[in-house]
């Protein structure tokens, strides 16, 4: 047997879609535009409304950013922006936020 990912695709009005599409799919000007929505949302954020907790921050920029993604017409799963998500939030909390961490 091949090792081989299948890729499947599919018609979304009148869009083929690859269903089987990554992160690395993505042109880079796909993943940039992505990149700094996020960091910008997460900004925003802070700036705009009182930190209460993690959990919450985290659905409201996650929310804004996948809107951000809809409007661009950005195609890419979910399941591969919530990892991405999850691993530059986080990282980013460390690296510029993090007296609000602990």
């Amino acid at each position: 047997m091949s090792s081989k990912k299948k890729n499947k695709h599919v018609r979304v009005n009148g869009r083929l879609l690859n269903m089987g599409k990554g992160w690395k799919d993505l042109k880079s000007k796909q993943r940039d535009f992505i990149a700094k929505s996020l960091i910008s949302n997460i900004e925003n954020f802070l700036n705009e409304n009182e930190f209460k907790s993690i959990k919450s921050m985290k659905k409201q920029v996650y929310q804004a950013t996948w809107d951000n993604i809809e409007e661009r017409e950005i195609w890419i799963p979910e399941h591969e922006f919530k990892h991405y998500f999850g691993k530059r939030f986080s990282k980013y909390m460390r690296k510029h936020h993090s007296d609000l961490i602990s």
